[in-house]
């Protein structure tokens, strides 16, 4: 298991490496997203898909397997973010995600309530007394998952539910599984869609 210090050493490893990059991908995120929020075209689609494909891809290589040193990391997380990155890419393909926002008014204070817990996580890391480089930036796990939910959440029901439902169903079955976790038990709980 992954202690408390390993964790913050890991993001305080992953922030002085890539900071600058983050902050350009952070600059393109947000590009991207109010262009497919205010002028919705195949080409913002297809855009965010690359983008969201990007990201995962990245936190799956940059994050899990460059400086995360725990066994989690590296042998179940990075392969969960690389299947997500992988879903996303084949989805430019077969577009069954459409990005075409729900209007109810239900669907837009979930996403502004996402957006709001996305943009947070910098700041939850302050208040729990951290500083640079030892606190959650916009472009990690948790933070890049949520907002992927968000613009996912914000398009429903036209969406690939396989990219929407795969971590929390692959979480689910590891956790099933106690612990023995083995490459042919992740491509069965992949398998199960």
């Amino acid at each position: 298991m992954k202690s408390v210090e390993m964790f913050w050493n890991t993001i305080s490893s992953y922030n002085n490496a890539t900071i600058f990059y983050q902050t350009i991908m952070v600059l393109i995120g947000l590009t991207l997203t109010i262009w497919l929020y205010t002028k919705p075209s195949q080409t913002s689609k297809v855009s965010m898909k690359i983008f969201l494909a990007f990201c995962f891809a990245w936190i799956s290589i940059v994050f899990f397997i460059l400086h995360d040193k725990s066994m989690i990391g590296h042998f179940i997380a990075s392969p969960l973010f690389g299947i997500v990155s992988i879903l996303f890419t084949a989805d430019i393909f077969v577009n069954k995600t459409k990005f075409e926002f729900n209007k109810s008014k239900v669907v837009k204070i979930s996403v502004i309530m996402f957006y709001l817990l996305f943009l947070s996580y910098p700041f939850l890391s302050v208040i729990l007394g951290h500083s640079y480089p030892r606190i959650v930036t916009l472009i990690m796990p948790c933070p890049i998952t949520v907002f992927a939910i968000t613009l996912m959440v914000s398009s429903m029901p036209q969406i690939d539910k396989k990219i929407f439902v795969l971590k929390p169903k692959l979480i689910k079955s590891l956790h099933n599984l106690k612990y023995r976790v083995t490459v042919r038990s992740l491509f069965k709980a992949a398998a199960s869609f």
